[in-house]
């Protein structure tokens, strides 16, 4: 009985790859899917959350789960910066995450700017203000660890 589920599952996994080989052969599909522009738009987009939610030290917060809040040097004194030099709390794993995004929404409005020319000075104001935001804040929690 278990030989036969063990057949059955072989031949599904056959199957499974088989179909797979024939649709990787059919490269009309795939270029048709590429050369849509609402899939490159949702490609992109996720992509860079993806990379934004990596880099802002989400695996980090997952894999060690560090404290949310950590003790200052008075007894008073709470802060949800890691007070460790290589360390993230989730509260600033999130602030990171954001100040990332803002970044990105910075650049993403001054390349904007450059293709309307009617409203050019508020997009390139608008991102330098947002890319200088994020830069701070970004610097600011830096400089709130010891190094």
């Amino acid at each position: 009985m278990l030989s036969a589920r063990m057949l059955g599952l072989t031949m599904g996994l056959r199957e499974a790859i088989q179909k797979l080989s024939e649709a990787g052969s059919n490269r009309q599909g795939i270029n048709k899917l590429l050369h849509n522009r609402l899939f490159r738009l949702i490609l992109s987009i996720g992509t860079g959350v993806l990379l934004v939610i990596l880099l802002g030290g989400v695996p980090y917060v997952l894999f060690y789960d560090p404290p949310t809040l950590y003790r200052g040097s008075s007894t008073l004194e709470i802060s949800f910066i890691s007070p460790d030099r290589m360390g993230q709390g989730p509260i600033e794993a999130f602030y990171v995450i954001f100040m990332y995004a803002l970044g990105i929404g910075g650049l993403l409005l001054i390349q904007y700017s450059s293709r309307r020319r009617s409203s050019q000075l508020g997009y390139l104001t608008a991102g330098i203000l947002l890319l200088l935001i994020s830069t701070l804040v970004l610097l600011w929690i830096g400089s709130q660890k010891p190094y």
